[in-house]
């Protein structure tokens, strides 16, 4: 399964609507939704502890002395409503004796997941306009920033074109901006297959919940700490007391990261190992949620 499928079909819903398992999925309330309810039926308990967070994470911010700190709080809700809303698929379908019976129509094991997958993020799919707005708004900074990338100290730039400067000033931020998107959108599938790989995995509700917390959660962290670590080593200077820095490549992910931390041409390479092993990973975890859906 490449990036690009998982895309347009689970995030995208292009010819969703063909899939009957999706059409099912969206007419049918998923369990954490059911909670939700609960939950607003006690307004002001609800709206007590939505109070005390945001007062704690705002004296956080100003402990930290940065911004960063919303923008990871709005990718940890996001990321909390993506391990709950992908977690049960599998399992509550098993328990219910429903699993054997999807799997009999006629696009088989793969189609059934695409179409849970699909349908479960459906319910989620504001949030998940909301956080694609910020980061499109945070790729035109990326952009901006990308501009450092020009190697201004060599004498042949004076010798070209004064067009081919300024299609290059041009080029370069756009460029940046979409592999940016690129690039936090392929993480967030990778979040996505791992959640399904745990749902697929669980033998209960219960532990669906939890495996897919922790893998949405694994996947996060592994990407932050192997990035840090690249980073480190290409640098040479470590960068774990920068609290700042720390959370904006908790936020923005590697890339920016490298077009920070790198020249044109390391940065280009690194780019393209990153997106190359993520794309390595969703397909690897994908072959394994389909072998173990079909048992």
């Amino acid at each position: 399964m490449s990036s690009w499928k998982l895309f347009a079909h689970a995030l995208a819903f292009w010819n969703a609507f063909e899939n009957p398992v999706f059409l099912l999925e969206i007419k049918r309330q998923p369990i954490w939704y059911g909670l939700a309810r609960r939950l607003a039926a006690f307004p002001a308990l609800t709206l007590g502890a939505v109070g005390a967070l945001s007062l704690g994470w705002a004296l956080v911010a100003l402990y930290l002395g940065t911004l960063w700190i919303w923008l990871l709080l709005a990718l940890l809700l996001l990321a909390a409503m993506t391990s709950a809303a992908l977690g049960p698929i599998v399992v509550e379908e098993r328990a219910k004796g429903r699993w054997d019976v999807l799997l009999t129509i006629p696009d088989g094991v793969e189609g059934v997941l695409l179409g849970k997958v699909g349908g479960a993020l459906w319910w989620i799919r504001y949030l998940i306009i909301a956080l694609a707005a910020l980061m499109a708004l945070l790729a035109v900074g990326v952009g901006f920033v990308s501009l450092v990338l020009i190697p201004t100290g060599l004498t042949t730039l004076e010798n070209l074109p004064i067009f081919l400067l300024c299609g290059a000033a041009v080029a370069l931020p756009v460029g940046s901006a979409l592999v940016f998107i690129i690039d936090r959108t392929q993480q967030y599938l990778l979040v996505v297959t791992a959640a399904m790989t745990a749902s697929t995995s669980a033998s209960s509700m219960r532990a669906a919940f939890t495996s897919s917390a922790a893998a949405v959660l694994l996947v996060w962290v592994a990407e932050f700490v192997l990035a840090g670590v690249v980073l480190t080593l290409q640098a040479g200077v470590t960068r774990l007391s920068d609290m700042p820095y720390l959370l904006a490549l908790a936020v923005l992910g590697p890339v920016a990261g490298y077009i920070v931390d790198m020249t044109l041409a390391q940065a280009v390479l690194y780019m393209a190992v990153t997106l190359a092993l993520r794309e390595i990973l969703i397909d690897t975890l994908w072959r394994l949620s389909l072998r173990r859906a079909g048992l």
